[in-house]
């Protein structure tokens, strides 16, 4: 079937993706570990550069039995970018959370993760690893969900922020660990 003329992005890696018609043979690694190592959370407004790569690292980290789904949990970002979660939930962006999942889950299942419905261990590490960045890259006094939420997690130390390259090789490395217990 013919691709659309428009629609599409060009990756690091030279191929032109279209995030809304995605194909398996077009989604490559290494512009996932590159796209995301460049993305910035909670949309820049970090004290410092703070990567989706590392961002993704901690949560495959912080899971026990699903740590590939773990760092791969926001892989759609690399070609879609990263909305900040009060944005993208808004009703507005229905459409953009049809793509993004659509998306996500083809990403999946060319690394192997044949059930594309988040593990509830992964929600819950993802939501881990965003109050431990939160505790280290926002501001100390940004509302009570860093307080209060936060409250177990305050005596931890701060996460060390990496350079995009260090991300993306790590990003990379965890992949092949990963996959090599598979």
């Amino acid at each position: 079937m013919e691709r659309p003329r428009e629609g599409w992005i060009l990756t690091y890696t030279g191929r032109r993706f279209w995030p809304l018609d995605p194909h398996p043979d077009d989604i490559d690694l290494v512009d996932i570990a590159h796209a995301l190592s460049n993305l910035c959370r909670f949309t820049g407004h970090t004290s410092e550069f703070y990567s989706v790569a590392q961002h993704s690292y901690l949560v495959s980290v912080l899971c026990d039995k699903y740590p590939l789904y773990g760092l791969l949990h926001d892989a759609s970002e690399a070609y879609l970018l990263d909305l900040a979660t009060p944005i993208k939930h808004l009703p507005q962006l229905e459409e953009y959370r049809n793509a993004e999942r659509w998306l996500q889950g083809m990403i999946l299942l060319q690394f192997g993760i044949r059930d594309i419905e988040i593990p509830a261990e992964v929600k819950e590490c993802d939501m881990a690893a965003g109050i431990i960045e939160g505790l280290s890259f926002m501001p100390e006094d940004s509302g009570a969900f860093w307080t209060v939420n936060g409250d177990m997690f305050k005596d931890r130390p701060k996460i060390v922020a990496w350079d995009p390259k260090v991300a993306e090789a790590r990003f990379m490395d965890r992949f092949d660990v990963l996959m090599t217990r598979e």
